[in-house]
């Protein structure tokens, strides 16, 4: 992820990020989140560049510059955000000032960030329970009976939406046996990160 960071930020133009020097650190703010708003368009809409290129005195080329050197740097910032790497992307001769208003706009705003990604991002259903019941099958002819244990087992999920659903299915004592196993080494391997 630092790798990938590092590259991001390679490709930000930080001269166009100098006239942000004059301006106050609540606008300062507002573009960072306009950048993160806006970080996949390939320019920000004209309803929010006209004011912004109004307000610092930018051409609208100047003004798209900008923004797209402040969408590399929330991005990049958004891999591991801590202030000190986020003012490491930045090379020594930038303006220290304005280093640690940019700094400080995206750790403001990381938390929102975060959880507005998270909130669109596609999410897997996630467990809610398991009832599940053992049933014996039997078999006989005319010498013998067969009994053949099985368990009858209903998981349910819920959505991203909180809907539960369920899926029902069928296990002899051979299956039940290898899921277990299976469990239990996903269970080594969670333990093993959670120690890490």
């Amino acid at each position: 992820m630092r790798i990938l960071a590092r590259h991001l930020v390679k490709t930000m133009d930080f001269s166009a990020l100098l006239p942000l020097q004059e301006a106050p650190p609540k606008f300062i703010n507002k573009l960072v989140q306009y950048a993160f708003r806006f970080r996949d368009e390939a320019k920000l809409p004209t309803d929010k560049l006209e004011p912004v290129a109004s307000s610092l005195s930018l051409d609208p080329k100047s003004a798209i510059a900008l923004f797209k050197s402040l969408v590399v740097f929330v991005k990049a910032a958004m891999f591991d955000f801590t202030p000190e790497k986020a003012a490491s992307f930045f090379k020594p001769e930038f303006p220290q000032d304005l280093r640690d208003v940019l700094v400080a706009a995206v750790g403001h705003n990381m938390a929102a960030f975060k959880a507005s990604v998270s909130e669109n991002s596609l999410t897997l259903p996630k467990y809610a329970g398991l009832d599940w019941e053992v049933q014996v099958k039997t078999t006989a002819n005319a010498t013998s009976t067969l009994r053949i244990p099985t368990v009858q087992a209903k998981l349910a999920t819920t959505d991203a939406t909180g809907k539960e659903n369920f899926i029902s299915f069928e296990m002899d004592a051979t299956v039940l046996q290898t899921v277990t196993e299976e469990m239990q080494r996903v269970k080594t391997q969670l333990d093993a990160v959670v120690q890490e």
